[in-house]
């Protein structure tokens, strides 16, 4: 994870976001999505791809909205599921003439 990576080391975004163990894309769309977290980073172009060091990975990282509560992501997920299904966990009103 991110004792993996070393501060003077040049790493190109998509072997950055693999060491942190997510998707390829991840730092490229986290550019895209919130250039802010990127203002303080320097990037050098080799070839198509933008490398950067292992310090502004970090800082990267630290700016990062922390991954939200495992237990209420589970729970969620349970949800959506159900819904899918055509499971309703709102109680209907019964209306009696």
């Amino acid at each position: 994870m991110i004792d993996d990576i070393k501060d003077n080391e040049w790493y190109t975004m998509r072997e950055a976001s693999e060491i942190l163990g997510k998707n390829p894309r991840y730092f490229i769309t986290l550019k895209q999505r919130e250039p802010e977290y990127f203002e303080e980073v320097t990037f050098r172009p080799v070839g198509t791809a933008l490398v950067l060091t292992g310090k502004d990975i970090k800082k990267v990282i630290s700016k990062v909205k922390k991954e939200g509560d495992p237990l209420r992501t589970v729970i969620l997920k349970a949800v959506y599921k159900a819904k899918k299904q055509g499971f309703c966990f709102y109680p209907q009103a019964i209306i009696i003439p």
